[in-house]
């Protein structure tokens, strides 16, 4: 084992630094990695993708050699971790299968509460830091205004690289996408997310990345490497590729686009969310923008395009056909039915649900039971559970679930536990096929949902789970098939309308059963658009492929049998996605989010605050969602609203929009319609605005009254009731209204709100610009940590008041 001197010095003002002093390394990309602690490999492994079993035999960095290379960058406490365990393998998608050492220290005096922890993982072969995470309560107090911009933030993320990794950091570049993390409010923790990615030949590669999480304060909050053994000088070369228009022509020849049925989440909408149509490629989405090289399972693998060949390729680098992965609906029963289940009279009474369940629960006497009734917006359901704990020679245990609509009497879930799951099950003897058990699942619908046969249409998924190896053998034996079912809707699919079933391999029984519906968590209240009204499908492809461009990287494919990352990288067109977290509407051809707020409307630019006063809290509220763009402008000199103003003084305080789904609107103009409700209703319930008849969201909001909001949202309501104590002075305080007079001289005193030409102006509308500064402001206020200043002598003068009334 080679040891470097190195000379740590940590600076926790808002950089980080390392002053090592090494002997000359071997470059990053040819050789293992140098580590934070100066530690290369002697021994690092260039079997990239070897099937060998990972094992803790090969570690060559003791636990205290580990800990010494965290606290060479970390400020960790001298004592040993809190926990610390050596583990074979970092995971499936390593290349060398080294064991790490995962360290973990709790921070704060021994016998005393915790105040904070650092996480850390480290290679036990070459030593290298691989990842670290750090918490304290100090951190997560309120950081707004963060001290540091989005680009110093970047900056330190980069210097951590530098140091610890000193050859990767010439070829990495910064990924461009919004990254503060607490987008919506103003207060903290604020936390800026930074990725940056490995470059070769000016071509991205996607897989090698280093991702650090800085906060407010500059502090490094978290750091994570990923990066292939493979050098630079192995890659590729990028001369012989194909034209990228060439790879676009394949890309849109090959593309299509099909509908779908999609919730789209508006906050605290009563009876659930609305369904949309929307339009999806044939392929399956996670196919074509699969992030990096490797995929969750293999139903979901990312299809790219070689960009040698103009191939479509899978991501072991196998030529496909993207047909392939389109979904092809086949129905249960073609000539079945496709009709809601008929309502009853009058709901079940407890004793009759009962009597369904037990038909499909096949229990005895021997069982003990429990049940409960649910009645969740107004959809009304009986469970029931059955159990019987055992012991050998007597039986496993068992336990049955089941699940009845109280309206129509249908079955809604159902599970039966498998013995077969528990500790020291042998596998079964005989299995049934695959073709047997999906027999049985749709003879089960058939009997349980009658009236959907020629709706429901089969999805793909695993076939079978819970593998047993045969003891002597290779052989594996399945002991549950799980089949799933989507529901055609005026014949176009609705994934969110699924039967899932899960049948014992060895018996054939029905083990699991659910039949989730929108139409059961929305109370039955649930509208598919009408389909005769979408674009094109032409023009949807179009826009598809307009917003997904092609983008020519790297790529390291994985072995065909799965054991990890191959021992090479390729060149691939990969479509990237331009509104990331959108979906294109059928209806109005535009990409828009289905939780809310269209994310491109957060990220664009406004045209209309460039040199504006208030460009930079402009800027800042844009950024965070809060302010919203449309058509590229905010009219930041226009009156702003009542509506808009409670809408955005509740983001960016972050208000919890926490309330009942049920609850009536306290206003009769501010409906659970209404885009201002949730908001409107946050603020009656911390007592920002009174209640009353009409809220009128669409009245513009006077200086005076903006003074009272922000009052109240401060806390000192009961104080601005004083209004003799204060001084206001502006020469037109006799047009402020008495009710306002403290409110006016509160805001004035903290710097929130001043005048111009000596005059409060209390009657003048508020612009934009004002109410957004004004906020801004007021939220700084709220995140103020010293003791002294105007906060503190309000708080003060307003404690001797209620003093004095008592």
């Amino acid at each position: 084992m080679n040891y470097r001197n190195a000379i740590v010095s940590i600076v926790m003002t808002g950089t980080l630094t390392i002053s090592a002093m090494l002997s000359s390394a071997p470059a990053f990309a040819d050789t293992a990695a140098v580590s934070s602690a100066g530690i290369a490999s002697s021994s690092a492994s260039s079997a990239q993708g070897s099937a060998t079993a990972p094992s803790t035999a090969n570690a060559k960095i003791s636990q205290d050699e580990a800990a010494a290379i965290v606290k060479a960058v970390l400020p960790v406490p001298n004592n040993a971790p809190s926990y610390a365990s050596l583990q074979s393998d970092f995971g499936p998608m390593s290349e060398n299968h080294h064991p790490v050492w995962n360290l973990g220290w709790q921070l704060g005096q021994p016998g005393e509460k915790t105040v904070g922890n650092i996480n850390a993982t480290v290679d036990a072969v070459t030593g290298t830091l691989l990842n670290f995470n750090q918490w304290s309560q100090a951190e997560q107090q309120s950081t707004f205004p963060p001290k540091i911009s989005q680009d110093q933030a970047a900056a330190i993320g980069l210097s951590l690289i530098r140091k610890l990794q000193p050859e990767t950091s010439q070829s990495v570049r910064k990924i461009a996408y919004p990254v503060v993390t607490n987008q919506g409010s103003l207060r903290g923790p604020f936390l800026y997310n930074l990725t940056f990615q490995r470059v070769v030949n000016g071509i991205p590669v996607p897989s090698d990345t280093f991702q650090i999480g800085v906060d407010g304060n500059g502090t490094i909050t978290s750091y994570n490497f990923h990066w292939s053994n493979i050098p630079s000088s192995a890659f590729p070369d990028a001369k012989q590729v194909i034209d990228v228009s060439k790879a676009q022509n394949t890309y849109n020849h090959d593309l299509n686009m099909r509908l779908a049925y999609q919730p789209f989440y508006e906050p605290f909408k009563q009876n659930g969310p609305d369904i949309h149509l929307v339009y999806q490629p044939g392929m399956s989405y996670n196919q074509l923008l699969q992030p990096g090289p490797y995929a969750g399972s293999a139903a979901s693998y990312p299809l790219w395009i070689d960009a040698k060949t103009d191939d479509w390729i899978d991501n072991t680098g196998k030529p496909v056909n993207p047909a392939a992965g389109s979904q092809t609906i086949q129905v249960i029963d073609p000539s079945g039915q496709d009709s809601n289940p008929p309502t009853l009279q009058q709901p079940l009474t407890a004793d009759q649900a009962l009597q369904i369940a037990k038909k499909y629960a096949g229990v005895d006497d021997s069982y003990s039971m429990n049940q409960s009734m649910n009645d969740y917006n107004g959809t009304k359901t009986y469970s029931f559970n059955w159990y019987k704990n055992s012991q050998p020679p007597q039986g496993p245990s068992m336990n049955v679930n089941v699940t009845i609509d109280a309206q129509t009497g249908q079955l809604l879930n159902f599970n039966r536990w498998n013995p077969a799951f528990g500790p020291g099950q042998k596998p079964p003897a005989t299995v049934i096929s695959e073709d047997a058990a999906r027999q049985k699942a749709v003879d089960f619908i058939k009997q349980v949902l009658p009236n959907k046969t020629r709706a429901l249409y089969f999805m793909p998924a695993p076939k079978f789970i819970g593998k047993f190896i045969g003891k002597g053998s290779n052989s594996q034996h399945p002991v549950q098939y799980n089949f799933s079912f989507g529901e055609l809707v005026n014949g176009i699919p609705s994934d969110m309308n699924t039967v899932n079933i899960a049948v014992n391999a060895a018996t054939g029984e029905i083990e699991n059963y659910f039949h989730n519906t929108f139409a059961n968590a929305a109370g039955g209240k649930v509208s598919y658009p009408d389909p005769s009204h979408v674009i094109p499908a032409d023009q949807a492809k179009a826009e598809f492929a307009k917003s997904n461009p092609l983008e020519l990287e790297y790529v390291q494919p994985m072995n065909a049998d799965g054991t990890g990352p191959s021992d090479h990288f390729m060149l691939v067109y990969a479509p990237h996605a331009t509104k990331p977290g959108e979906v294109l509407d059928a209806v109005s051809g535009a990409w828009v989010s289905p939780y809310g707020q269209s994310v491109s409307d957060q990220t664009q630019q406004a045209t209309d605050i460039q040199g504006h006063w208030a460009e930079k809290q402009l800027q800042m509220m844009i950024d965070r969602g809060i302010l919203q763009v449309v058509n590229g402008k905010v009219h930041p000199d226009s009156a702003i609203t009542k509506g808009d103003l409670i809408r955005m003084l509740i983001l960016a305080i972050g208000v919890p929009l926490q309330m009942n789904p049920n609850q009536a609107a306290t206003f009769s103009d501010v409906q659970s319609g209404s885009k201002y409700f949730p908001y409107v209703e946050a603020a009656v319930n911390n007592h920002w605005i009174s209640k009353g008849a009409q809220f009128n969201p669409n009245d513009n909001v006077t200086r005076e009254e903006l003074a009272e909001l922000l009052t109240r949202a401060l806390g000192y309501e009961d104080l601005a009731k004083y209004s003799s104590i204060f001084q206001v002075p502006f020469a037109d305080k006799n047009q402020i209204a008495n009710d306002f007079i403290g409110d006016v001289a509160i805001v004035d005193g903290l710097g929130i709100m001043k005048g111009s030409d000596n005059a409060f102006h209390p009657k003048q509308e508020t612009t934009v610009a004002q109410a957004v500064v004004a906020i801004v402001k007021t939220v700084e206020i709220m995140n103020h940590k010293s003791a002294s200043g105007p906060i503190y002598y309000i708080k003060n003068l307003q404690k001797k008041i209620e003093k004095m009334k008592r």
